[in-house]
């Protein structure tokens, strides 16, 4: 993957510190977010923690994050319509 100089640096650094910080557990489920999987297949606190951490470096991550939290409300709201 290459980046152009469009992509500031110190952001760059930022996000890549912040993902280091997450832990390979919670990357794998952004990951999981990121591919459209299942909501099953993500755990609501590592999406709380990986939202925090991760909201505003950019918008198709935001987007995913999003999308995922509206599956995932989707999905409760059945539940409890049970």
């Amino acid at each position: 993957m290459k980046f152009d100089d469009s992509v500031d640096l110190v952001d760059l650094i930022e996000f890549a510190s912040k993902w280091a910080q997450l832990g390979n557990a919670i990357q794998e489920q952004v990951l999981s977010i990121i591919d459209d999987t299942s909501t099953d297949a993500v755990n609501i606190n590592a999406f709380g923690t990986a939202r925090k951490a991760l909201k505003g470096f950019h918008s198709d991550l935001d987007a995913a994050f999003d999308e995922w939290q509206k599956n995932y409300d989707a999905r409760e709201e059945a539940v409890e319509e049970e």
